[in-house]
């Protein structure tokens, strides 16, 4: 550096006088706390050292800034194409805001923003950054550094992945799940959280498998990574939910060290440190806002957040391509096998083909030989990868192509002239919705009864859930100047998660233009360095958010798989902010950059399509799972249980005698099955998911234990009426279940009304029978309780 005072010093005074305009002029009182009152005498105090601060610096940078070439094309080169950028983002929200696409309401699939990211949270993420920055510039200008910090700086990048991989998952893992709609709990008997809805689906689809019968019980299914992942996870930490979640996460922290990586390659390592650490941030709050707002984070059994890192992965291995000019091909047979896995994920990955080869188009120009060459190098990649379950799907179901059944799914769903009911609103006794009613609104759109029959064409739609999906991520970016906490943020400060066209204050629009600048300056600082493979992260970006406004969807837990791409154009425009600032401070950070002396990777990158082979035994060894388990249950299980019962103590204990045995198994809606018990909650009187009637987990006028039960019949779920908790009921049992199968109008699941159930333990067999006990024949009736819990 060249600047007569220390950086250290500099940096030091600088933290000092912003913390104190942060004081005066951004801290609510609220979050003072008890030291409120003492706030408020010294207030007057913080706001004139923030002025003399203020003032102090605004004199230094004009000492310095006469000096400085403004016509200098190395720093400012980014001007035009910042210039031409910006008004097209500024175009773009004023299109949004006079023509209403974005923020006029769908009636089905239309979800709220995103998980928001804090002022403070962002400040600490520079000021680390920096600081970072700063300690490796330091070992980089020492003659003979440390041999440990030379070591660290020689492989900075190995290193750095690393340790943000650790870290990540260290914070993620400990950050406090709260109760929420996909993981509700923690219930008696077992006091443990359980996934429920979508989650609960994909986790059943891998317990199949671990009972022997195949994942989704060996019958078709177009999204089967997650649900195999899933098994492996039980396969190795058993069936306690938080420890299936944590090793999720664990795995799932790649994402942070990924983007790192993203970053460097658009930027520089300052980048990749600040959208890191951005990005760790935002999980947090997705994670501590579990029960506000509908969004995905990597404790939920969901496929968005997996579904993140793949497209990372892609946006990687294509911006290495891109760079490269093309003549290596290592970069692209990855992204080929990235794709290949996000297939098994998300469908909307198909979209991003005609992406491919428009990037293929744009780099070739018309070199048809080169593009037709690089279109089957990702083809094979992407075919190798997935060919294992492309032959499960052939012969389970005739359909090698798995991933294109889906879409007639959606367009029976989504392009029904039948409008559904509209979601859920918020009202509710403060004007704000609880979780679970904000929460059901994924399910109940989905299959809420129609009520007209109006047509809605998909040129109307298609661009309204695109724009929201804009919006809706944009969201994330703080709105105001104000240092406001994560609860005030979402449930009192703004309206977007309430209502997302909700009219914005003055201060607000403001920050949303400074937003959009910085993404601008982001954008177009990383064009005037890589030109076409900067664009590869937003295409990334308009391209899966056009693929779920195809199929009618925006906002919320849809907006995890891309908007990261948001927090990086944001964290390269801080960043070029930083560096210009420096470099009117006599501190050119791009060039001290080029001092570090980096080894960029320990892995060789010559083996063409051997680095195939991990995508392709990944997909492989979850083919293999489905099928090399044994049955748990084999054929004719339900006749010898029956035989069991018969001959056992089941019966003579509780009073049944064989004659009336044999004469409720003649009753059609009989059952005995014996099986998987998953997922067990024990509901007191009124309790419930409210699931509108769709499944066992609905809120009921009676006390009872409910669980999911798996076996040879399927999948079903279970009822039996208790008066309190059993004391032990453990989670991913064998039961034996006599029941009843109750009427299945209105219900999307049905269940048992279970009248025993008999739990089979390693070392004991333990009987419960329904409360009040009722004769054993079908239907049985559901019990009436009263206002003093008493049940008949």
């Amino acid at each position: 550096s060249q600047s007569k005072v220390p950086f250290l010093l500099l940096f030091a005074l600088n933290i000092v006088g912003i913390f104190f305009v942060i004081l005066a002029f951004l801290v609510p009182t609220y979050r003072l706390a008890s030291y409120a009152g003492y706030f408020e005498r010294l207030h007057p105090t913080f706001i004139c050292f923030a002025l003399i601060y203020l003032q102090t610096l605004l004199l230094f940078i004009t000492s310095d800034i006469k000096d400085f070439n403004f016509s200098d094309k190395e720093t400012f080169q980014s001007l035009r194409p910042l210039a031409i950028i910006f008004s097209l983002f500024l175009l773009i929200w004023a299109f949004i805001v006079f023509s209403g696409l974005g923020i006029n309401p769908d009636d089905r699939f239309w979800n709220d923003a995103g998980v928001p990211l804090l002022n403070g949270q962002i400040f600490i993420a520079i000021l680390i950054t920096i600081s970072f920055f700063y300690g490796a510039l330091r070992v980089a200008n020492k003659a003979k550094p440390h041999i440990v910090l030379a070591f660290f700086c020689k492989y900075q990048n190995f290193l750095t992945f690393i340790s943000l991989w650790i870290i990540t998952a260290i914070l993620w893992i400990n950050e406090p799940l709260p109760r929420n709609f996909f993981a509700p709990g923690p219930y008696p008997p077992n006091n443990e959280l359980s996934p429920y809805a979508d989650p609960a689906a994909f986790d059943i689809g891998g317990q199949f498998a671990l009972i022997g019968q195949g994942l989704f019980n060996s019958v078709f299914y177009n999204r089967p990574l997650l649900s195999a992942f899933l098994a492996f996870l039980h396969l190795a930490v058993g069936q306690n939910y938080l420890s299936v979640v944590a090793l999720q996460t664990a795995i799932f922290a790649s994402l942070v060290p990924i983007l790192y990586l993203i970053g460097k390659e658009l930027h520089s390592r300052t980048t990749g440190i600040l959208i890191a650490i951005l990005v760790i941030f935002k999980t947090l709050n997705a994670l501590a806002s579990s029960t506000w707002i509908l969004s995905v984070h990597p404790k939920y059994m969901l496929t968005e957040f997996a579904t993140a890192i793949m497209l990372a992965l892609f946006t990687l291995w294509f911006i290495r391509w891109q760079k490269k000019g093309g003549d290596k091909k290592t970069p692209l047979i990855l992204a080929g096998g990235a794709l290949g896995l996000g297939i098994m994920l998300r469908t909307n990955i198909l979209f991003f083909f005609p992406l491919v080869i428009f990037f293929f188009v744009l780099k070739d120009k018309l070199n048809w030989k080169k593009i037709s060459q690089a279109i089957f190098i990702l083809l094979l990649a992407f075919f190798i990868t997935i060919s294992p379950w492309m032959w499960r799907s052939q012969k389970v179901a005739d359909k090698p192509i798995f991933f294109l059944d889906i879409i007639t799914e959606v367009i029976r769903t989504r392009y029904s002239l039948d409008v559904d009911e509209p979601p859920a609103t918020r009202a509710n006794l403060d004007g704000r919705a609880t979780n679970q009613q904000y929460m059901r609104r994924e399910s109940s759109t989905a299959n809420a009864h129609p009520r007209t029959s109006t047509f809605i064409s998909p040129l109307l739609f298609i661009p309204n859930h695109f724009f929201h999906n804009i919006v809706t991520s944009l969201y994330i970016l703080p709105t105001s100047l104000e240092f406001h906490d994560l609860r005030h943020t979402i449930n009192d400060i703004f309206p977007y998660w309430h209502k997302v066209d909700a009219s914005i204050t003055l201060g607000s629009k403001i920050i949303l233009f400074w937003n959009l600048f910085l993404l601008a300056l982001g954008l177009s600082s990383a064009w005037k360095k890589w030109r076409i493979a900067s664009l590869v992260p937003l295409l990334v970006f308009l391209t899966y958010h056009l693929s779920n406004a195809f199929a009618r969807t925006s906002g919320g837990r849809y907006l995890v798989p891309v908007d990261w791409v948001i927090l990086l154009y944001y964290a390269l425009g801080i960043v070029e902010i930083i560096f210009i600032i420096a470099g009117i401070l006599d501190v050119d950070i791009k060039k001290l950059q080029e001092k570090l002396p980096v080894k960029e990777s320990v892995f060789s990158y010559k083996k063409g399509f051997l680095f195939i082979a991990p995508f392709f035994l990944f997909v492989s060894g979850i083919t293999i799972l489905d099928q090399a388990l044994p049955p748990r249950y084999p054929e004719g299980a339900s006749l010898q249980v029956q035989e069991k019962i018969l001959a056992g103590k089941y019966l003579a204990e509780n009073g049944i005698s064989a004659e009336e045995f044999n004469k409720f198994l003649e009753d059609p809606n009989s059952r005995v099955f014996i099986g998987r018990s998953l997922y067990p909650r024990f509901y007191d009187i009124g309790r419930g998911e409210h699931s509108k009637g769709k499944d066992a987990f609905e809120d009921k006028d009676f006390p009872r234990l409910t669980f999911t039960m798996i076996g040879q019949f399927g999948q079903t779920g279970v009822i039996l009426p208790l008066a309190e908790s059993p004391a032990y009921f453990p989670n991913g049992v064998d039961i034996i279940l006599l029941g009843c199968q109750h009427p299945v109008e209105g219900y999307l699941f049905p269940y048992v009304d279970a009248s025993m159930v008999v739990l089979l333990d390693d070392t004991q067999e333990i009987i419960y029978t329904r409360e009040p006990e009722i004769t054993l024949q079908c239907p049985l009736p559901e019990p009436v309780c009263d206002g003093n819990r008493n049940c008949r």
